[in-house]
């Protein structure tokens, strides 16, 4: 409770000395008065203020329980409690100070510090000084934090960093635990060392010249350092190097603060090797390529002659689909490592997609030179490959073009090397190009011609021709429909010339649909016309034959135009069974169950023939028209042919010579007991009118002797049509 009156008037404070009260107040130094007796607290007007009260807003004099209760905080309430009562307990002079904690008008914590002055026994009172040290305590609590927050800073940095501090000449004076361990070094062995002693020599002297001027003058450095530890092994450190600075404004040491970032680093090789490499065989990709190739063209002097050589591995699909893609994924890693064998110094070899490869030569000596590399090139791709315990051969197509004659940008020369290539291929394969400017002609005209095709189709501008096949005593015994591409004006245009085309932009089997339709269609018109049932020989191209609905829509049309399936004839390649030929057996195996017939045509050319004999459904082969050829001209050839004629009786398979020109190979046939024949020493093909007549006046071919010893090719069956 506050007290309303005096307790003793002649109680003066004691404060006797006017100068030391002024210097109290000026201080800002509360007093305070205890009578021991009767527990009553005198407070000066300093202390009053101190607790934010102005003077005279609370009284001067309380009871010490009721300050306590009232002002003191509760934290030091007890500690109040037994300083008063340990004051009643002791009588003997006492001098000592504690701290407390007050409660202001505004509910603020104020710390106060107590001097205790005992120098009142006789009157029994204490007296003392109060200070008002909150802004101490505020000051010393957020140092303790900055101290605290610093050793975490500390703990962090030594846990996460590495920490180094030099001198102004550079050699370490400090390392921290993570540098030691990153480093392989004790900090016994580092101290005293400068940071050249973990330099991994990947960086220049120019590098480091730049990053010391620039601490030099008091300037924080950054940057990425590669460094070598102990164990030879290189490390990459993000690194911070802060200089501190003398009261002259003058670096006297140096902090540099590092980041282990070996692990990113690593990351962001692997992301670049990714961007600029090929993820199949590694070699360097278009990206990298032209890169490379643009920096040979840059660099290149009046005298040198930067190229690129573009090849393509001919017929690599029958590859991939026989064997499956990832054996042809290995494939094409073994054709990598097989090219990589020629490739010198200097010189990028890069894969471009699928099984197409480029090699850019910063120069060439010649034109002669050029040749030279690239029929190396093709030469050597020509070794077997060993796949599966399994020999495998492959060719390939190149084309080259080079600067400054062929172009003077990386995306030219590689156009213009393509475009020879696709000449190369077109042409015979297995063989080079050199860039020629007429090419870009032909490449337009093919492009063109596409269009031409295309529209074709659409419009129905085909038409068929039919050439007979000849049985040496019966007559015609068959036809093969061969396709021609009728123009608006009449022209005709040769399968030859559009068939590539065709099947470069997947033309081709739209195109074999159409000609099975058309040759099924007229067969039915034949047999309405009254004629007897006739073969007809169609050819499949290998995208045609591996269409899933092949055998469906084939049924389908036999069905449509009331064709009995034995007077179908099928003509596939060797190679087509040689592609895939577990698939090619199911294929062949279904059409035969609708009844057509199967005939192997070109027999002779591929490396397994006798095997295809035995294994696969055929009814008929048609030997390749080189034997033929060669009958006048090797004596070998004719062994052939009368080997291949009496292997395929044993087996059952008819027999067809095609390509016959002469009477001495008509004869020669006829002699060993060839099947049929088929070649312009009978008839070329004609069109479907003139097959018709042919057949409306039933003119059987063995009845004209008078003329088999004709000089002109077809002259035989023209002039039975004439007549």
């Amino acid at each position: 409770m506050d007290i309303q009156s005096p307790i003793s008037d002649t109680a003066p404070l004691t404060m006797s000395e006017t100068k030391y009260s002024t210097a109290l107040k000026l201080a800002k130094l509360g007093v305070w008065e205890l009578e021991l007796d009767t527990g009553i607290l005198n407070l000066s007007a300093e202390h009053i203020e101190m607790m934010g009260y102005q003077v005279g807003e609370i009284n001067e004099k309380f009871f010490l329980s009721d300050y306590i209760e009232r002002y003191v905080h509760p934290e030091d309430q007890g500690k109040m409690h037994r300083f008063h009562h340990l004051l009643n307990a002791t009588v003997t002079e006492y001098i000592d100070s504690f701290e407390y904690k007050l409660i202001d008008s505004k509910s603020s914590i104020i710390h106060v510090l107590v001097t205790i002055h005992e120098t009142h026994i006789t009157q029994n009172r204490i007296s003392g000084i109060s200070q008002n040290i909150t802004m101490q305590r505020k000051t010393e609590t957020r140092l303790k934090e900055t101290l605290r927050h610093l050793a975490d800073l500390k703990f962090a940095l030594d846990e996460s960093t590495l920490v180094t501090i030099t001198d102004v000449n550079g050699e370490i004076v400090y390392a921290n635990e993570t540098f030691c361990k990153i480093s392989g070094y004790s900090r016994e062995v580092l101290i005293g060392k400068k940071h050249s002693f973990t330099s991994s020599g990947h960086h220049s002297k120019q590098f480091f010249k730049e990053m010391w001027d620039t601490i030099s003058c008091g300037k924080v450095w950054r940057g990425e350092l590669k460094n070598r530890n102990r164990n030879g092994e290189s490390y990459w450190v993000d690194t911070t190097i802060v200089p501190f600075l003398n009261e002259h404004g003058k670096p006297y040491q140096y902090v540099a603060i590092r980041t282990d970032i070996t692990q990113r680093k690593h990351v962001e090789q692997k992301i670049t090797h990714m961007a600029y490499h090929d993820s199949l065989t590694g070699l360097a990709n278009r990206r990298l390529l032209n890169e490379r190739l643009t920096r040979m063209l840059s660099d290149r002097t009046d005298l040198q002659m930067p190229t690129v050589i573009l090849f393509d591995l001919d017929n690599f699909k029958m590859i991939n689909d026989t064997l499956g893609h990832q054996t042809g994924d290995e494939f094409l890693k073994m054709v990598s490592m097989r090219l990589q064998e020629l490739v010198k110094p200097g010189e990028t070899l890069a894969r471009l997609g699928g099984d197409e490869f480029v090699l850019a030569i910063p120069t060439i000596d010649s034109k002669y030179a050029l040749e030279s590399r690239c029929s190396e090139l093709v030469n050597h791709i020509k070794k077997p490959f060993l796949i599966q315990q399994k020999e495998f051969f492959v060719t390939m197509s190149v084309g080259a073009a080079y600067a400054p004659l062929h172009g003077f940008e990386a995306e030219e020369l590689i156009k213009n090397a393509d475009l020879a290539m696709y000449c190369a291929k077109h042409n015979t394969k297995n063989d080079y190009q050199i860039f020629e400017f007429h090419l870009r002609n032909q490449s337009l005209q093919r492009w063109e011609f596409n269009s031409i095709l295309r529209q074709a189709i659409e419009n129905n501008e085909f038409v068929l021709h039919y050439q007979p096949r000849i049985h040496p005593s019966s007559g015609i015994q068959g036809l093969e429909a061969l396709i021609r591409m009728q123009t608006q004006d009449g022209q005709l245009i040769q399968p030859e010339d559009f068939i590539s085309i065709a099947e470069e932009n997947g033309l081709n089997s739209t195109i074999g649909d159409w000609v099975l339709k058309a040759a099924i269609e007229q067969l039915r018109k034949w047999l309405d016309m009254g004629l007897p049932p006739i073969a007809i020989a169609v050819n499949l191209s290998k995208s045609h034959f591996q269409q899933d609905d092949l055998v469906q829509n084939l049924a389908r049309l036999l069905t449509e135009y009331e064709v009995e399936p034995q007077f179908l004839e099928l003509e596939i390649t060797e190679s087509l069974l040689m592609h895939n030929p577990e698939e090619t057996a199911v294929k062949l195996k279904e059409l035969k169950e609708i009844g057509v017939k199967i005939s192997i045509d070109n027999f002779g050319t591929g490396s397994s023939s006798l095997y295809y004999l035995s294994e696969f459904p055929i009814d008929l082969i048609k030997m390749d028209q080189k034997f033929i050829q060669d009958i006048d001209k090797k004596p070998k050839s004719r062994k052939i042919i009368q080997s291949i004629v009496n292997l395929a009786h044993d087996l059952e398979v008819c027999v067809t010579a095609k390509g016959v020109e002469e009477n001495s190979q008509h004869l020669f046939l006829n002699e060993i007991g060839c099947d049929f024949m088929q070649g312009y020493y009978y008839l070329n093909p004609k069109d479907v009118e003139t097959i018709s007549e042919l057949l409306l006046n039933k003119r059987d071919f063995h009845l004209f002797e008078d003329v088999l010893h004709s000089p002109f090719p077809d002259s035989i069956l023209n002039k039975v049509i004439e007549n």
